[in-house]
């Protein structure tokens, strides 16, 4: 990383391993702690549970690098429009979409793979977190079975970014890692993961629900079904949330959810 990447090294910032960085580990656990979590330090948590964090941690932040963005994480394969909306407060901040899915019992169905390929081919595609039971990683495209990915478990020696030479390009060059992409092959990912989305205003937020149910990935009960290749949906996307899918019962299920991943 060169020293002509200011907007670069503010984001690294974002998530320094210090207990001022909005975005780095202190923050979540401190996150954890507000949540209820009795032992947040070591302990596994699910996909939703990790997401939540990441949402809370994101949303509760006064810092003006964040004070724009807001994340919301839809844990029962139903997303409401008007819950997006309204976190968006009038579109004047954008948007992080989380959407937690199960896509089988022990394995990802096959009806879903052509869906979950498809998820990296939109603009304003985040990518999808998965993997295996306690080894959680970032996916950010495919090729033929195989999705690749980047692992969050390299770690290196920490370098405080108040003490040291920031002209010093080897110092930024840490927070990077030097190692090719990974992969994992799609029949042996675990079913649980998270697709996620980002959206700037109201045009792009209706411009993906379009393109998601166009390509036959959601599906949204008031529109008129489209002809689609792929019979099983990732997810439906509705107006507001039905009444029997309360906070209450979503809180319940979020706590129960026992497909863990290791927070790195």
């Amino acid at each position: 990383m060169s020293e002509e990447n200011p907007e670069i090294k503010d984001i690294v910032r974002l998530f320094e391993d210090c207990d001022e960085a909005p975005l780095g580990l202190h923050s979540m656990i401190k996150t954890a702690i507000k949540n209820g979590f009795k032992n947040p330090v070591g302990q596994w948590y699910s996909p939703s549970q990790a997401l939540v964090l990441l949402r809370d941690t994101i949303n509760y932040s006064t810092h003006p690098a964040l004070k724009r963005i807001k994340a919301i994480v839809a844990m029962d394969n139903c997303l409401a429009k008007n819950e997006v909306e309204t976190l968006s407060e009038n579109w004047t901040n954008a948007m992080i979409i989380f959407v937690c899915l199960r896509l089988g019992t022990k394995s990802i169905n096959h009806s879903y793979v052509d869906q979950l390929r498809n998820v990296f081919t939109f603009e304003t595609s985040l990518g999808i977190i998965g993997g295996r039971p306690k080894h959680a990683v970032y996916f950010v495209g495919f090729h033929d079975d195989k999705f690749y990915c980047l692992d969050p478990h390299t770690s290196q020696k920490y370098k405080d970014l108040n003490s040291v030479d920031l002209d010093d390009v080897s110092i930024w060059d840490s927070f990077h890692c030097h190692f090719e992409p990974s992969y994992m092959k799609i029949n042996e990912l675990d079913p649980s993961c998270a697709i996620g989305f980002l959206v700037k205003n109201a045009n792009e937020f209706n411009d993906l629900l379009n393109e998601l149910s166009q390509n036959g990935l959601i599906e949204i009960p008031h529109l008129e079904k489209i002809p689609s290749r792929f019979p099983s949906k990732l997810f439906t996307v509705v107006e507001r949330r039905p009444s029997f899918s309360s906070p209450a019962l979503r809180k319940l299920s979020f706590e129960e959810e026992d497909n863990d991943f290791e927070i790195l």
